[in-house]
Parts: C-alpha cells; sequence; structure tokens
C-alpha cells in the first residue's frame, strides 16, 4: 500500500470517528490528499504501439503488449499471471 493511500484511509477513519463522535477533534482536519499522475504514465499512441509491437523479438512479447494496449491489463502483473 502506498503512502498516499495510507493517508487517505487514515483520514477516512479518523475522520468518521470524529462525526460519530468517538473523539473530540480530528487530527487529520485540514490535510488533504494530492493527486498525483506519475510522470511514467502517459497515454501510449497507436503509432508507438505500433513500433512496439514491431519491435518484439517474438509472438509472446506481442501478445503482452496487445493485452496492455488494446486489453486493458497491466503489465507485468496481470499478463503474466495469465494462463493460456
Amino acid at each position: 500500500m502506498t503512502l498516499r493511500k495510507r493517508l487517505q484511509f487514515a483520514t477516512m477513519v479518523f475522520r468518521a470517528a470524529w462525526r460519530r463522535r468517538f473523539i473530540a477533534e480530528d487530527p487529520f482536519d485540514g490535510v488533504t490528499v494530492k493527486a498525483s499522475i506519475s510522470k511514467e504514465r502517459r497515454f501510449i499512441t497507436q503509432e508507438e504501439t505500433t513500433r512496439l509491437l514491431e519491435a518484439c523479438p517474438n509472438h509472446h512479447g506481442r501478445v503482452i503488449v496487445a493485452q496492455c494496449r488494446y486489453g486493458g491489463l497491466r503489465c507485468p502483473s496481470e499478463v503474466l499471471s495469465l494462463r493460456w
């Protein structure tokens, strides 16, 4: 679990406890969790996908690229756990 996700969870738990009056004050009051998008995550264009598919050494590599790009699977966790 990432630090951002833990902060979201802690904020949610303490806010709920404060609303139900289990605690006198919310220690996370005023804390905001900023949405972050990694610079490494970006949209892969059709042209980039075509170049990737052409650069793959065999059909296994092309299937992995196609599953990620067109099938929406995450790589490597979801793609490599598939059973054919």
